[in-house]
């Protein structure tokens, strides 16, 4: 019996659900499509609309009673947090 055999047969006893991975793999197949280059691309549109977050909440700070409100409970700055960490 080999080390594979033997995994094999754990699995099948311990865990079968595992031994469907191959299941998975179907929807990899798409993801080998995706240029790096275009991740990049998207990614720096999405740091591009998060710096524009923030501006647009430093700059909200200071426009009077109205902005207090927003600015206190606001989801944007609640993302923000999340975002950074």
């Amino acid at each position: 019996m080999t080390l594979m055999h033997y995994l094999c047969k754990v699995l099948a006893s311990k865990s079968p659900d595992l031994l469907d991975f191959h299941v998975d793999l179907v929807s990899l197949e798409s993801t080998t499509k995706i240029q790096l280059k275009s991740l990049a691309k998207e990614m720096k549109v999405i740091l591009k609309g998060l710096e524009k977050v923030k501006q647009e909440l430093g700059a909200s700070a200071n426009d009077g009673p109205v902005s207090e409100v927003f600015n206190k409970g606001s989801q944007a700055r609640k993302f923000l947090a999340f975002y950074r960490g």
